[in-house]
This record gives structure tokens, sequence and C-alpha cells, in this order.
């Protein structure tokens, strides 16, 4: 998910009372296999993600795996469970030779571990930043910091050209 998550999923934890700090999301984002095929990361778009199933698709796989609670009540009335009972994964390529389902994977069948979120912390977030992973392993990256004040400042970098291998590019506000 976004990397945005964590700071607002917090915010709404402390309101409710539920414990749930920043570092949880790296010690638990380790567990959840890597399941989507998308870009930026991936191959494909978020038109074939949502047509593979897309998020109700997903949710099924790891409802399926009890990787989340299908008991837990939704805004709609329903819970998890309910909700994505009845989604699957679909095989919208219908390309012969290709994989059955190239876009969503399977937990028994992820496109690989370690994705989720790694928590930063150093001289370009000392109060703590998020990076999203895909799979990297994790360690020590070094390389030059490009920074930005704004997603579309970024991506106007990349299309110039401008970002290239082993930089860092962090997106602050």
């Amino acid at each position: 998910g976004s990397s945005n998550a964590p700071i607002h999923i917090n915010a709404i934890a402390r309101h409710v009372g539920i414990p749930l700090v920043i570092e949880d999301w790296e010690r638990i984002g380790y567990e959840v296999p890597l399941l989507v095929n998308m870009q930026p990361a991936g191959k494909y778009l978020g038109e074939e993600y949502y047509r593979a199933g897309g998020l109700p698709a997903v949710m099924h796989e790891l409802l399926a795996e009890r990787r989340i609670h299908g008991d837990a009540l939704t805004i709609n009335g329903r819970t998890m469970g309910e909700n994505v009972a009845n989604a699957e994964r679909i095989d919208w390529s219908g390309q012969e030779g290709q994989p059955a389902h190239p876009v969503i994977r399977s937990v028994g069948n992820p496109l690989g571990s370690g994705a989720g979120t790694a928590v930063l912390k150093g001289n370009l977030a000392p109060d703590g930043g998020v990076l999203k992973l895909s799979g990297t392993e994790r360690g020590l990256h070094k390389g030059p910091a490009r920074v930005f004040d704004s997603e579309e400042a970024a991506f106007d970098a990349v299309q110039r050209q401008a970002i290239k291998p082993g930089d860092v590019v962090v997106i602050r506000y």
C-alpha cells in the first residue's frame, strides 16, 4: 500500500486507543508475502491489477491463509470475510504459456517475500521515515539522495531521466 498508510492508520489507532507505532509496520510487514506484480516496482499497470480482481482478490487470498481477520466489521455493516467471500483472481491475459495469474499471486506462490515497509531513521529522516520495499533485501544502501517536495516533482524527474540507478528518492510531505 501507500507509504502514507502508516501515518494515517497510526493516527486512527491512537484515536481509538490501539497501541500501534511506526516500527510495527516494519516488523509485521516483512511477514506479508508479495502478491501483486504492479508498477512502479512490478510489471503491470493498476488497470491490469483491477481486471485481475484487484484488492478484493488480494484480500481473499490473505483471508484464506488467515493473514487478515474475516470477522472484522466493515463500514458497510458486513464482515471482511463476507465482503471478499466471492472475490477471485482472474486470468485476464488470455495468452497461451503465461502464468495463470500474472498480476495477483497466491500466498503459497508469492512473487517474493520480505516486501513491506521499512522504517528509516537517520540524517534524512531523524523522526523516522517510511520506505516501501518490493521484495528487496534488508540492509544498508548508499547512494545520492534526490529529495523532492511532492510526488509530482519526483515524477517529473523520472520523466526527465534525472533519477539514476542507485539514487535514493526521497519525497517529503
